[in-house]
């Protein structure tokens, strides 16, 4: 079975994601979907660091 290869995602590409998510009314699910990327990992990066103050 080929190895699948690690996708890389600009900056923008991130930043917008988050954006729809923490300014609209859609839930991660929904953005997710649409950008063709886990739920898991939006919500991650969507969520405030624990570290960060």
């Amino acid at each position: 079975m080929p190895k699948r290869s690690q996708r890389r995602f600009s900056q923008e590409f991130k930043d917008e994601a988050v954006r729809m998510v923490l300014e609209g009314d859609r839930i991660v699910v929904e953005v997710a979907r649409e950008f063709g990327i886990h739920d898991t990992t939006l919500a991650s990066k969507s969520m405030p660091s624990p570290h960060s103050r």
